[in-house]
């Protein structure tokens, strides 16, 4: 189970590429779109970004299922496993885009404590797992995608209050 683990995770970590390198193109969008006052375009710049950027996490997802798929002797339970890391990077690509929008408008307090709330909730939730469950690597990730929905809730919240129109 640590091999799949280990497996999976190093999986997470190709298919976060994309989130990585366009949270760095949305730093020089959102800051010219923060510096010349067109504070109306970051909504859609963001979601051009989010778009692209999805569809590459998909493309890279689909890449390392069908690897898996052909490569090693695999459980459902693994295919279902790599369909969570391809949502949980997703969310973290949204997660990552909203980030970068509070950065430029230097509201990076909202970052720090946002990445608190993950940091908590994912040892809670794994904690509560170990503690009323026989834990697996699944639930391990299930801790990973409910706390980065609490997070990406906080930040959309924060979001809104720093880039609304004027």
């Amino acid at each position: 189970m640590t091999a799949v683990f280990t497996l999976l995770m190093a999986y997470w970590g190709v298919i976060q590429v994309p989130a990585e390198s366009f949270s760095e193109t949305a730093l020089n969008l959102f800051s010219y779109i923060h510096v010349n006052k067109y504070k109306n375009n970051y909504y859609k710049v963001k979601s051009n970004i989010l778009t692209l950027a999805s569809l590459l996490i998909l493309l890279f997802g689909i890449f390392l299922l069908i690897f898996d798929y052909i490569a090693y002797d695999h459980s459902i339970v693994e295919l279902i496993a790599i369909l969570v890391i391809m949502f949980l990077s997703l969310l973290n690509l949204r997660i990552e885009i909203i980030s970068v929008g509070l950065f430029v408008r230097l509201k990076t307090d909202s970052y720090l404590f946002s990445k608190l709330i993950y940091g908590v909730s994912v040892v809670i939730l794994i904690s509560f797992f170990y503690l009323f469950t026989n834990i697996h690597y699944i639930h391990i990730f299930v801790s990973f995608l409910i706390s980065m929905l609490i997070s990406l809730t906080y930040l959309r919240v924060k979001e809104r209050n720093v880039w609304k129109n004027e």
